[in-house]
């Protein structure tokens, strides 16, 4: 008896499947920060087609090997020659805003390291490659909101006496108009 084929798969596809493949090779052994061991994975297409590439983003991930939550730390996009990496810096920010008090478990050397390796990666595929980092806390010299409850008086008198002007404007033209 023949094994069934799985369906031919797009030029888009086999090149997102392609990559993959070959970043499961570069980065197959695992990254050791203290007791942890995290596996640095990239997601393939999920079928034969990446709909001409627009549905090509493959994901990068750290899988923590004794179990846990897997972070994703950046994306590839074969179709389009792309590829984005978090800093640590963003990573912590993230960890923080999803869990206050918590902080991203993996060593900032051991991540500069890995993140150094998937730019060099990814330029030798002849792939642009953006890094994507943490975003400066708000200036204080944004204007504050409204406390809760308390009306901004000066803004409702300057949109009423715009909406008054413009209704006795447009009573006026009206009145022309007859």
């Amino acid at each position: 008896m023949s094994q069934p084929s799985s369906p031919p798969r797009t030029v888009f596809a086999q090149q997102a499947l392609d990559l993959a493949q070959l970043f499961a090779m570069a980065f197959a052994e695992p990254i050791a920060s203290g007791k942890v061991l995290y596996k640095v994975e990239m997601s393939t297409p999920e079928g034969p087609s990446t709909g001409g590439g627009v549905q090509g983003v493959q994901h990068l991930t750290l899988v923590p090997q004794g179990g846990g939550a897997a972070i994703v730390i950046g994306l590839a996009n074969r179709a389009q020659k792309t590829a984005e990496v978090r800093t640590h810096a963003l990573l912590q920010q993230m960890q923080e805003r999803r869990s206050p008090g918590t902080s991203f478990a993996l060593d900032p050397a051991v991540y500069a390291q890995l993140l150094e390796r998937l730019k060099s990666f990814f330029s030798n595929g002849s792939m642009t490659v953006s890094i994507a980092d943490a975003t400066a806390p708000a200036s204080s010299a944004e204007p504050a909101l409204p406390a809760p409850g308390r009306v901004p008086w000066g803004l409702v008198i300057g949109i009423a006496a715009v909406v008054l002007a413009l209704g006795l404007g447009l009573g006026i033209w009206l009145g022309r108009a007859r």
